[in-house]
C-alpha cells in the first residue's frame, strides 16, 4: 500500500494496523541468523515466520510485551534496522538471555538488525499450536506490496466490516481487497478441522455411553431376575417391599460402583496418552467423569428397581411354585 500506510489512522477506541500475516494458517518464512552463525563458513540458520507490520500493530491486536519497545514512525528506512522478536524466538535464538540490544541477520542479507522489543507469543498457523518463533519488522523498512488491515473496534465488528472496506477503497480505488473478513470469522475457519473432529469424537463418546448404560441395565436387569425365587421367598417369610427394593438395590449399586471405580481409573491412564489432542480440557476432567459415572449409575439403579420392584409385587405363593 505504499505511501498510504500512515493514512490508516483509525483513533482509538477503534485502531488500525498493516500486516501481511494473517495470524492463523501460515505466512512469510526466512533463514535467520546470529551473529556467530553469520561468521560461519558454511552458515546453517533457523526457518522462522517474518511478519512485516506497522507501528500500530501490537496496539491494535492487544499483543504484549515482555521487553523493550514497540515499532515507532522514527524506525524508518534511512534509520537502524531494528526488529521485534516473540518470545518463542528469544528462548530459541538466545537461551537464557537477554534478547534485547542482540542482533539477527536474514539469510541473503548484508546487514544485521537489532532487537528492540520482545512481545508474548501469538497464533501463527493453528489454535493450541506450540508457539513458534517470529520476527517483526517495521514496514517503513521492508516494504511489502501485500498487506491485510487489522481495525480494532468496541462495536459489533460486522457492522464496520462494509465501512472498513470503503475506506481502503476511498483511499486507493484501484486497492483490491481478498476476503474481507472479522477475527472471529478467521478464528472459526482454524478451528474448522478440530471442531469436526470433537464432533466426531463427542458423537462416539456419547455412543459408547449409551451401548455402556444399555449392557449395566441389560448385565443388571438378567440378575436381578434370577432373583424372584429368592425375592418371593423373602417376601413370605414377612420381608417388607421396601426392605427388599432396598438389599436388591444396594447390592446392585455395590458392583456398579466397582465397575465405575476401574473404568474412571482405566479412563485416567488412557486419556493421559491422547492429551495432545484435547484442547481446553484436562485429560482428567472431573466435570466429564463425574457426568459418565452418574449415567451409568442411573442406569445400574433403574435397571435394579425396576425388575426388584416387579418381583416384589408378584404373589409369594405364586413366586414359590414358580
Amino acid at each position: 500500500m505504499g505511501d498510504d500506510r500512515h493514512r490508516f489512522g483509525w483513533p482509538h477506541p477503534g485502531g488500525a494496523s498493516l500486516s501481511p500475516l494473517p495470524r492463523i494458517g501460515g505466512g512469510l518464512l526466512r533463514t535467520v541468523l546470529t551473529p556467530e552463525q553469520a561468521a560461519s563458513p558454511n552458515p546453517r540458520g533457523t526457518l522462522t515466520g517474518i511478519n512485516t507490520v506497522s507501528p500500530e500493530y501490537f496496539s491494535t491486536l492487544h499483543i504484549p510485551f515482555r521487553d523493550g519497545r514497540a515499532f515507532t514512525d522514527f524506525d524508518r528506512a534511512e534509520t537502524a534496522s531494528v526488529i521485534v522478536i516473540n518470545q518463542a524466538a528469544a528462548r530459541t535464538f538466545f537461551p537464557g538471555e537477554q534478547a534485547v540490544g542482540k542482533r539477527l541477520k536474514f539469510l541473503g542479507e548484508d546487514f544485521m538488525r537489532q532487537v528492540v522489543g520482545v512481545c508474548g507469543d501469538t497464533v501463527t498457523v493453528t489454535i493450541g499450536e506450540t508457539p513458534q518463533p517470529v520476527l517483526y519488522v517495521p514496514l517503513a523498512q521492508d516494504y511489502q506490496p501485500f498487506l491485510s488491515v487489522d481495525v480494532r473496534t468496541r462495536t459489533t465488528p460486522e457492522a464496520l466490516l462494509p465501512a472498513a472496506v470503503a475506506e481502503v477503497h476511498r483511499l486507493n480505488s484501484s486497492l483490491a481487497l481478498a476476503v474481507p473478513q472479522t477475527i472471529q470469522q478467521l478464528i472459526g475457519t482454524g478451528l474448522w478441522a478440530p471442531r469436526m473432529g470433537a464432533a466426531l469424537f463427542g458423537i462416539f463418546g456419547l455412543l459408547g455411553l449409551l451401548l455402556a448404560a444399555i449392557g449395566i441395565y441389560g448385565v443388571m436387569a438378567y440378575v436381578v431376575a434370577q432373583r424372584t425365587n429368592e425375592i418371593g421367598i423373602r417376601m413370605a417369610l414377612g420381608a417388607a417391599r421396601a426392605d427388599v427394593l432396598g438389599l436388591v438395590v444396594q447390592q446392585a449399586l455395590r458392583l456398579a460402583f466397582a465397575g465405575i471405580v476401574i473404568g474412571v481409573v482405566g479412563g485416567l491412564f488412557v486419556t493421559r496418552l491422547m492429551s495432545n489432542l484435547l484442547f481446553s480440557v484436562s485429560p482428567a476432567d472431573p466435570i466429564t467423569y463425574s457426568a459418565v459415572s452418574l449415567v451409568l449409575a442411573a442406569a445400574a439403579f433403574t435397571a435394579a428397581w425396576i425388575p426388584a420392584w416387579r418381583a416384589s409385587g408378584i404373589d409369594p405363593v405364586t413366586a414359590l411354585r414358580d
